[in-house]
């Protein structure tokens, strides 16, 4: 029959934490507040409070997504290996990707920064008013990208070889 997950929670208090989930299996990350959220792999389930950075196991595949009332001042790790995705959730006014390799990098959203790592696509669920994409961070010779129109259900991909590919339904106001 269906087993019932194990359940804990983690409160990381005061200075900065990370919590990493140590799984052979896909982890669900939803972060829904401020440094908080839950993580789930079918068979245990992770509150997480006060918790600043957040590291997916090696060789599975973890799903970041981020709610609209949600924030990570720390940042996100995919761990090495599998499939790692960010899923930017929510109608925002302003995403700003600012990349730094094919795997790094970091969003400014509605003016809060998040900063990730060893991720492989990234998504924007709800259409933004203002998406800008800052190729300036990256090395000379990566400074190229595509902006395609996306064969995965989104209006558009951008991708290049010094970025991770955003998908993305088209801004309400502006691409830059």
């Amino acid at each position: 029959g269906d087993q019932t997950p194990l359940s804990f929670s983690f409160d990381g208090g005061e200075g900065l934490d990370g919590l990493a989930f140590e799984t052979a299996n896909d982890v669900e990350w939803t972060i829904g507040a401020p440094d908080a959220g839950v993580a789930t792999d079918g068979f245990v389930s992770l509150s997480f409070d006060n918790v600043e950075t957040l590291t997916g196991a090696a060789n599975n595949n973890d799903t970041f997504t981020l709610d609209a009332s949600g924030a990570l001042s720390g940042g996100i790790d995919g761990g090495d290996g599998g499939f790692d995705t960010l899923v930017i959730d929510g109608q925002r006014e302003s995403v700003t990707y600012l990349p730094e390799d094919p795997n790094s990098g970091s969003f400014l959203i509605d003016g809060t920064e998040l900063r990730f790592s060893g991720l492989e696509p990234v998504y924007l669920t709800n259409t933004a008013s203002t998406i800008t994409i800052d190729m300036q961070t990256l090395l000379p010779g990566t400074q190229s990208a595509s902006l395609d129109l996306d064969p995965g259900g989104f209006d558009f991909i951008i991708d290049g070889p010094g970025l991770e590919s955003l998908s993305f339904d088209a801004p309400t106001d502006s691409l830059s």
